[in-house]
């Protein structure tokens, strides 16, 4: 089994949107946000999105 965490490039972010699907249809925001995830053999398995507001950030969607 092969493992990388990593930041997921923006025509990636479809991927994290399939684990979101399931809570409100989520969509991912490619201009305001960045998504880290964790990928197992090559599959994303977990994900979390970094949003930064003009005087705070904030870390949510954390998806296992």
């Amino acid at each position: 089994m092969t493992t990388e965490t990593r930041e997921l490039q923006h025509d990636e972010f479809f991927l994290a949107e399939k684990l979101w699907e399931q809570d409100h249809g989520q969509k991912a925001d490619p201009a305001h946000e960045r998504i880290f995830g964790v990928f197992v053999d090559g599959n994303l398995v977990a994900s979390a999105r970094y949003v930064k507001h003009a005087d705070s950030v904030e870390m949510d969607w954390v998806f296992v």
